[in-house]
């Protein structure tokens, strides 16, 4: 009998193997929201192409827009060439809103989990972030609005200014 082989060292590829159960709609399902875009990033600073990312909001299925698929706050987006994503959230009114994010990517054998925040209109400046996240890595989990319908939110896989992710 052969000895053990080595694990694998590249893939697993979830964008091409998950193809089929990603979400493709450019429609906002919400009757108000907006849409968080970024790109998912490695060590170097390079666009993870393969990457996939699944959004869990349970709460999001209150205000959905009629005739809009049930999201039943999950949401699959896949990274492009460039690995740029986009998905959606409904938007945070008067408060703040987040969304749990779970990424896989080659060279990952399991899922990161991670949470982007997202800051609403007449909302008070702090974020109700974890204790457990230091504040000088708060930022790598807020999204910033840069147009009234548009997030910007970049996930870091490592190095410097890598996104908080927990431990679950």
């Amino acid at each position: 009998m052969p000895g053990a082989s080595p694990s694998q060292t590249i893939g697993p590829f979830f964008a091409e193997g998950m193809k089929w159960a990603v979400e493709l709609s450019a429609d906002c399902p919400f009757t108000d929201g907006v849409q968080v875009a970024g790109r998912v990033l490695d060590a170097d600073g390079n666009g993870v192409s393969d990457a996939l990312l699944e959004i869990w909001q349970p709460h999001a299925r209150i205000n959905l827009r009629a005739g809009a698929a049930p999201l039943r706050g999950f949401q699959r987006v896949a990274t492009d060439a460039d690995g740029r994503y986009a998905f959606w959230m409904p938007r945070p009114i008067g408060g703040q809103l987040h969304a749990d994010v779970t990424i896989f990517a080659r060279g990952l054998l399991r899922g990161l989990f991670t949470r982007v925040y997202l800051h609403g209109a007449g909302a008070t400046a702090a974020f109700d972030i974890p204790n457990t996240v230091p504040s000088e890595r708060r930022d790598s989990i807020k999204a910033l609005a840069v147009s009234s319908g548009m997030y910007h939110w970049d996930v870091r896989l490592s190095g410097e200014h890598e996104t908080v992710f927990f431990d679950l």
